[in-house]
C-alpha cells in the first residue's frame, strides 16, 4: 500500500468508526478492538513505526537475557542537522546511552525489528 492508499483506507475506517461508547454498549466489543486495532496497524505503516516521544514514551520492560533496560530504535537528532537511528535503553523514564541520559536527543522511538529467520 502506498501512503495514499494508507490514509484514505483510515478516512474511511475513521468515518464508519461509530464512538466507542455506541459499540460498548452493544454486544459488539470486538467490532470496537477490531477497529482499533486496523487503524494502529495503519498509522504505523504510515510511519514505519515511528512513535514521537511528544507523543509518547515506551513502556519501561527488563530484557530477561541481560536483566537490563530494554533497548529501542531510536531516532536521535544532534543538531546541525545531523539526525541518525540508534538503539537506547529506555528505564526510570528517561533514554541511556549507557552512563549518559540521551532525553535530549532522541526525537522518535520504535521497536526494534525481529531479525530475519531464513526458512529451511
Amino acid at each position: 500500500m502506498n501512503k495514499q492508499e494508507i490514509e484514505k483506507a483510515m478516512e474511511i475506517l475513521e468515518q464508519i468508526y461509530p464512538s466507542q461508547k455506541e459499540i460498548k454498549t452493544g454486544e459488539y466489543d470486538h467490532v470496537a478492538d477490531a477497529l482499533d486495532t486496523a487503524i494502529s496497524a495503519l498509522q504505523l505503516q504510515l510511519t514505519g513505526g515511528w512513535i514521537p516521544v511528544s507523543e509518547r514514551l515506551p513502556e519501561e520492560k527488563i530484557n530477561p537475557v541481560t536483566s537490563d533496560y530494554f533497548e529501542y530504535e531510536c531516532t536521535a537528532y544532534w543538531g546541525y542537522g545531523r539526525v541518525d537511528v540508534r538503539h537506547y535503553k529506555f528505564g526510570d523514564g528517561h533514554w541511556w546511552n549507557s552512563p549518559s541520559c540521551v532525553d535530549a536527543y532522541v526525537v522518535a522511538w520504535r521497536e526494534r525489528p525481529e531479525p530475519y529467520k531464513e526458512e529451511l
